[in-house]
């Protein structure tokens, strides 16, 4: 009913391109940590942990997101976790630390005494991409241990279900870490039962305000009707998956996922261009605004479409005085209107930060045609690369204090380039 994510298989070419380049080379430390971060985000799968009240339905939204009946809908261990294996298998940590393996789904099997965490495999593609990971809350919903800091500091995605959000719920999610919290997405699950009710707008009106500030997006789902739907692919059930909210939850999720993974991508080609490797092709997936904004700016991170330039030796050079007084105009103008929209309530931070790297590639792109041996325009130059090295790891964070950085850096830059080029 949907496409297939990539897995982190299909990213090995680059990934290893990149180890290659960063292994061959004396690579300065900050391109190092930014190359190590890429290679992490390529080559791991995507973990996506799902938590919420007791009898929230989690494990019922992990199976329909599966579209299988993989785990039991209650009396699961502190932590489950759901990934990719040749087989259906379990192994179950105890306690005493010792583990115990078995063959099967948890949704068929009894529990050990004293398990702490079970590890399921099951042999689904979605799960080449994908990790989901189960954290079970007390009745107070009181982490057990440390599990719960533990799982968001793994964590790309988090689904939090609930059918009501209370005011205890919305006091444990205000711990959570901005980042994790634009990651976010609010399940209000049971949501046929408040539709027999009557209740389910009133429910997501009064939810509305919280969501904006705390959550991604808010999705009522009827998890049993989607998991339902899943498992058939007539008609009927294409329209049940709709109206299920499933389709549209799952769709996200997969849609967010692969704007991250081709967001690492350009950056993975940008940093392999820096660091001498001219062979790699840009992602060729434009569905994400955040790729196709980057792709699409006049000195992308691997513009193939450039005509060759000329030769330093041969091209004439603009005035140095001209470009920099051109470079601050540039940089006051799209500051300003960077501040102004970042004080708005609500911003879009993927096209947010893509318009701030454009910005900063744009003026890159100008200083290719002025005299690097003018002492004033290098000094210049090594200050805009070095602001756009630190854009290239805020577009990995991806959250409004990252967005709020880089417009920083453009600010910082234009005060800078105003006053080398008033000395």
């Amino acid at each position: 009913m949907s496409s297939q994510l990539k897995t982190h298989q299909d990213f090995e070419p680059i990934a290893h391109r990149l180890e290659n380049a960063l292994d061959a080379n004396a690579v300065p430390e900050r391109h190092r940590t930014l190359g190590t971060k890429l290679l992490a985000h390529l080559r791991q799968p995507v973990r996506v942990v799902v938590a919420g009240p007791a009898g929230s339905g989690k494990s019922s939204v992990i199976n329909m997101l599966l579209g299988q009946q993989v785990l039991a809908t209650s009396g699961g261990p502190p932590i489950t976790e759901v990934s990719y294996g040749a087989t259906e298998s379990v192994t179950f940590e105890l306690e005493d630390g010792s583990t115990q393996s078995t063959e099967g789904l948890l949704g068929n099997l009894r529990l050990p005494d004293g398990v702490v965490r079970a590890s399921q495999e099951v042999p689904l593609n979605d799960l080449k991409s994908l990790i989901f990971q189960e954290v079970q809350l007390d009745p107070n919903l009181h982490p057990k241990g440390h599990l719960w800091a533990q799982a968001l500091a793994q964590a790309n995605i988090v689904l939090w279900c609930t059918d009501r959000f209370t005011q205890a719920e919305q006091n444990l999610w205000a711990g959570v870490p901005d980042e994790i919290k634009d990651q976010g997405f609010l399940v209000l699950t049971k949501a046929d039962q408040h539709m027999l009710r009557g209740t389910l707008e009133a429910s997501i009106k009064a939810l509305e305000e919280i969501v904006t500030e705390e959550f991604f997006g808010l999705y009522p789902l009827a998890s049993i009707q989607g998991l339902k739907a899943r498992v058939s692919n007539s008609v009927d059930n294409a329209d049940l998956w709709r109206s299920s909210g499933g389709q549209s939850l799952h769709d996200e999720i997969h849609n967010r996922i692969e704007c991250g993974r081709t967001a690492v991508l350009d950056n993975a080609y940008m940093l392999l261009a820096q660091l001498g490797d001219r062979g790699a092709e840009p992602a060729a997936d434009t569905q994400c605004l955040h790729a196709a904004r980057i792709s699409d700016t006049p000195h992308g991170p691997a513009d193939t479409q450039r005509a060759p330039s000329e030769s330093a030796e041969n091209r004439p050079f603009e005035d140095a005085t001209a470009i920099l007084d051109e470079a601050v105009r540039h940089l006051t103008r799209t500051g300003k209107e960077l501040l102004e929209e970042i004080e708005c309530n609500y911003i879009d931070i993927d096209d947010f930060l893509s318009r701030c790297f454009a910005s900063i590639e744009a003026l890159s792109a100008k200083l290719d045609n002025a005299n690097l041996s003018d002492p004033i325009v290098k000094q210049v130059s090594q200050d805009v690369q070095e602001g756009e090295e630190t854009m290239v790891l805020l577009q990995l964070e991806r959250n409004e204090d990252a967005a709020l950085d880089a417009v920083t850096i453009l600010v910082q830059l234009k005060i800078e380039i105003a006053a080398i080029a008033a000395v």
